[in-house]
């Protein structure tokens, strides 16, 4: 039953992913060729499957999504947009405050990550 639950997610995995090999591939244009595409799509479920059974076990995989994935979605990603976007002085004492808090994110997540190995 695990076989055809990753079987039949695959494509809700493989369909964002191969999306945004496009974007960083082609610049953001759609003009993927059907042989690139069916290339790409094979590669992405085979390495799925390759993970799938050589990881031990589903907690591994989770611990190391949350300590890697989690804080550049929820903390350094929009910290980052924050600087970049903002117009005061790169010494604002909003600035200074959101680069204190993306090392100290940086720092736990590396920490937490050095936890696991």
């Amino acid at each position: 039953m695990i076989l055809v639950a990753v079987i039949a997610a695959a494509p809700l995995a493989v369909l964002p992913a191969k999306y945004a090999w496009e974007a960083l591939r082609h610049h953001g244009v759609t003009n993927m060729s059907d042989r690139e595409n069916i290339i790409v799509s094979a590669l992405m479920v085979i390495f799925c499957y390759a993970m799938a059974l050589l990881l031990p076990n589903v907690g591994s995989v989770i611990a190391i999504t949350g300590a890697t994935v989690n804080p550049f979605i929820g903390f350094i990603f929009p910290i980052m947009f924050y600087l970049k976007l903002d117009q005061a002085p790169a010494l604002s004492a909003s600035k200074v405050f959101a680069k204190v808090v993306l090392l100290a994110v940086i720092l736990v997540s590396l920490l937490g990550l050095i936890a696991l190995i």
